[in-house]
């Protein structure tokens, strides 16, 4: 599901040790998104997976 939501996503963004992808499901894009937040300094990663109005 998770790279279902990101089949439309934007480019990848940094800043400083943060980097972020989001981007949603084609033709769906109110109900079904995703964001990947990657912390390179921490080694840490942080997924959110929006599905049907629902975090």
């Amino acid at each position: 599901m998770l790279l279902q939501n990101l089949l439309v996503s934007g480019r990848l963004r940094q800043g400083g040790s943060m980097h972020t992808i989001t981007g949603n499901r084609p033709h769906e894009s109110s109900a079904e998104a995703a964001a990947i937040m990657v912390y390179t300094a921490t080694d840490t990663s942080l997924v959110e997976l929006l599905t049907g109005d629902e975090e």
